[in-house]
């Protein structure tokens, strides 16, 4: 989540994250992780969720600690239990790939 909170600032490359979104979602439920039975209403609300948080932190009533929970809430929601939610939501995320469009 803060990757997307920190782009919305800026620009709106956080918009094309619905492929990526969506590879990951189906990820987790090959691998039996998540739980979900729409993955179409799964990705919108998940989303809307997003949208809800970034909204939240960029009009100053969420604290800087809204990322890592908003992640462990949305993965409990997908079915993890909460201490495997709090530690994956809690792990330091990879530098993003540089974009092909961008030099």
């Amino acid at each position: 989540m803060m990757r997307f909170v920190s782009g919305s600032r800026s620009a709106p490359d956080w918009i094309r994250t619905g492929p990526r979104a969506l590879r990951d979602l189906k990820r987790g439920i090959d691998r039996a992780r998540f739980l979900v039975d729409d993955v179409t209403v799964t990705l919108n609300a998940t989303g809307g969720a997003l949208l809800g948080s970034m909204r939240a932190l960029l009009e100053g009533s969420a604290g800087a600690s809204v990322g890592e929970s908003h992640d462990a809430l949305i993965l409990r929601m997908l079915g993890l239990p909460p201490a495997d939610a709090a530690e994956v939501a809690s792990r330091q995320l990879p530098a993003p790939a540089p974009r092909a469009d961008k030099p």
